[in-house]
């Protein structure tokens, strides 16, 4: 008698361990399909994603970098095109100030022209950005390229900038390679002619400068391009680890909704099973 009371209790319990293992398993294939994710990671699944998004975040700063760079070198561009299209303006009206048939008065109207360009150069090349830096300072936004007289006062150093895990490039055009010793020589020639040091202009140096500031333009193409280039690879380095955390994280949808039907299935014949053995008297077994 005893035997018998001890086995339906247990038939009793292990139909109500199915029910709730069943009910179990239906909630946790329910929420897969409602959130997307699955439910119970691996330690080591876990600490992928966690690496993972480190990446990311590494490679979100190098993209705000880049476009930081972007930003002055295209400030850079537009300014020496300004400049450039000075010192041309420059050099035409150079070649008009040879011409012997000019008078006095043309001649001074030619002269006060060409120091006004002269100023408008300069003023290009001392661009100042949002912040009030110098685009073309060096290493130090608050020094000027440039003095009014176009005496070069540049640094000669650039600012640095991390694009990537090994990339470094010019945050600030190096002022270096920007020769700027040789641009001032044809401010120095203009000025002893307006000033009247000298009675002509040496049109090569003005050349000379034209070809510097070309150079300094073409030289930030290239950093353009290969920042370009870089933030390509940024990008799709990005979408990779963003489809490795999806990977690891999402639930297959399909899976978890067979799941949850076989849980179902089995939850439903759990409770028919209860049903039955509750209909049946306890104490007939006694």
């Amino acid at each position: 008698m005893i035997t018998s009371r001890i086995s339906t209790y247990q038939y009793y319990q292990d139909g109500l361990n199915g029910i709730l293992k069943n009910q179990s398993a239906m909630y946790a294939a329910m929420n897969e399909i409602t959130t997307g994710k699955k439910n119970n990671m691996p330690i080591y699944d876990k600490v992928q994603v966690e690496r993972a998004n480190v990446q990311i975040s590494r490679q979100a700063q190098y993209l705000r970098n880049n476009d930081n760079l972007n930003h002055y070198l295209n400030l850079q561009e537009n300014s020496l095109d300004s400049a450039m299209e000075m010192n041309q303006s420059i050099r035409e009206t150079v070649l008009k100030l040879k011409n012997p048939t000019l008078s006095n008065d043309q001649k001074a109207m030619l002269k006060e022209e060409l120091g006004s360009l002269q100023e408008q150069m300069i003023s290009f090349l001392n661009t100042k950005d949002e912040n009030h830096q110098y685009i073309f300072g060096g290493f130090d936004g608050n020094n000027k390229s440039f003095k009014s007289d176009g005496e070069y006062i540049g640094n000669g150093s650039s600012r640095q900038i991390l694009l990537d895990d090994s990339e470094n490039t010019f945050f600030s055009l190096d002022m270096t390679n920007f020769q700027g010793q040789d641009i001032q020589k044809m401010f120095t020639e203009l000025n002893n002619y307006v000033n009247g040091t000298s009675t002509d202009i040496d049109i090569g140096k003005i050349d000379d400068s034209i070809n510097l500031l070309n150079l300094s333009r073409t030289r930030i193409g290239l950093q353009m391009n290969k920042a370009d280039n870089i933030k390509g690879n940024i990008e799709d380095k990005q979408f990779n680890l963003e489809a490795k955390i999806s990977n690891l994280e999402d639930a297959d949808i399909t899976k978890s909704i067979a799941n949850l039907n076989s849980a179902k299935a089995a939850y439903e014949a759990s409770l028919k099973v209860m049903t039955v053995m509750n209909s049946t008297n306890l104490f007939a077994y006694m």
